[in-house]
């Protein structure tokens, strides 16, 4: 019963990120439309935080998606050790290779593909500037939100290689801290 709630939570979460690949849709379209000649203000031209501020709501429920993408790597993480998993140890050596296979594809897009959204967005807003004279890459989200994604994904880097290549130090540190005595 348990397992079966997870699954539909994950399925939950899935769908909801597929309303970040709408949702960059919409915010792509709109920026193809844009007619900076219409703008007073040019503010797809500045390189402030007004177009940041503008991105801030897409760009943060990105970083959540991420987020959940996170809890669900640890999730994984602790199908090796549960039991629930039926099996999955370092013991059962066709059994650790398909947890390890698992663990890659769900890192390839926890990594990736969750981030396709906003570097769809990015693009649309580069080649915008860049047809107007501005000749840089721009990213659109806050520093925070930077900080967190670099974060999540050195924390799934690090499961990454504690499921490829066993455990190591600084896993075993941060998993120390959370288990009970």
């Amino acid at each position: 019963m348990i397992n079966t709630f997870l699954a539909g939570f994950v399925i939950f979460v899935a769908l909801l990120h597929l309303e970040l690949f709408r949702w960059s849709s919409i915010l792509s379209k709109a920026i193809r439309n844009y007619d900076p000649e219409d703008d007073h203000d040019q503010v797809f031209m500045d390189k402030g935080d007004r177009v940041k501020a503008l991105f801030a709501p897409f760009t943060e429920t990105a970083i959540w998606s991420k987020a959940f993408a996170m809890l669900l790597a640890i999730n994984i993480y602790t199908w090796k050790d549960s039991g629930v998993a039926g099996g999955l140890s370092d013991d059962v050596d066709e059994n650790s290779w398909f947890l390890r296979l698992i663990f890659v594809l769900y890192i390839v897009i926890a990594i990736w593909i969750v981030s396709l959204p906003r570097y769809r967005v990015q693009y649309e807003l580069f080649k915008l500037r860049h047809k107007n004279g501005v000749h840089e890459y721009f990213d659109i989200r806050m520093p925070w939100t930077i900080g967190w994604s670099v974060f999540i994904d050195v924390l799934l880097f690090l499961f990454f290689s504690t499921m490829i290549f066993g455990d190591n130090d600084i896993i075993s540190l941060i998993i120390s801290l959370f288990k009970s005595d």
